[in-house]
């Protein structure tokens, strides 16, 4: 896979805010009376993790198969195809103080499309911060619920022309966006060292920004000129493994 703007992003920031938990883990180890209040299973870990993903967005907002629309500042077409679930893979970093965990994940998953009768693939990505918050935490087997924020952007190939539509010029087109994430899930713990998770999450996300076949970041306009976002809302699936890191 080649390293693009996107996943360099993804990377500094996952790394980023692993190496930020050592100010935290400092901050733990000299409040020891909490984790002793509570008597939690897990007082505070720092985790890497990954797993395997199952996305799709729901067709039935603007991911139908039927949509075109227009860049604003450079004349092109996109189109705007539907789109199938399809499996994946997840990387994960985190950190776990009492009843709460911080996490930043990555999602990563290639998706089949349609536009009309036409079929293409598409690759869809995810860059989200959730917080986890645990129940029954005196136990190894804990659920938790989760609440978090995405930055979801989607790559269909052969989607954007220039205008008028010529079938011989095509490039990918990508869109992105904005996304909030809420799921529920649940984690068994053989001791901090390992942990296996599973998890299910509604995420609504909206997609204001197209990137065709100008390689220009354009706001997404109707055939009539008018600014549009579009909705890409989806239930995602996830199940995977963590290893505490220090």
């Amino acid at each position: 896979m080649k390293m693009n703007r996107k996943h360099l992003i993804v990377v500094v920031a996952m790394f980023g805010f692993y190496f930020t938990s050592w100010p935290i883990h400092a901050w733990a180890q000299s409040v020891p009376t909490y984790t002793s209040i509570k008597n939690n299973f897990i007082s505070f870990r720092p985790y890497l993790g990954g797993g395997f993903v199952s996305t799709d967005i729901n067709n039935s907002g603007d991911f139908n198969g039927t949509e075109i629309i227009l860049g604003s500042s450079s004349p092109e077409v996109d189109m705007v195809p539907a789109v199938g679930r399809n499996g994946g893979f997840m990387g994960l970093v985190g950190v776990r103080h009492g009843d709460y965990a911080l996490e930043v994940s990555y999602w990563h998953s290639d998706q089949p499309v349609t536009f009309q009768s036409a079929q293409s693939s598409g690759v869809y990505q995810s860059l989200n911060v959730d917080l986890k918050r645990y129940f029954f935490t005196s136990l190894p087997t804990q659920p938790f619920l989760l609440l978090g924020v995405s930055f979801p952007w989607i790559t269909f190939e052969n989607a954007s022309s220039p205008e008028p539509i010529n079938p011989s010029e095509t490039a990918s087109a990508t869109y992105s966006g904005f996304g909030f994430n809420l799921g529920a899930g649940l984690e068994i713990y053989t001791g901090s060292a390992f942990s296996i998770f599973g998890e299910v999450i509604q995420r609504w996300a909206e997609f204001n920004t197209v990137h065709g076949y100008y390689e220009q970041s354009n706001v997404i306009l109707t055939s009539h000129g008018n600014q549009i976002d579009l909705r890409g809302d989806g239930v995602e699936f996830a199940v995977g493994a963590s290893i505490e890191t220090f």
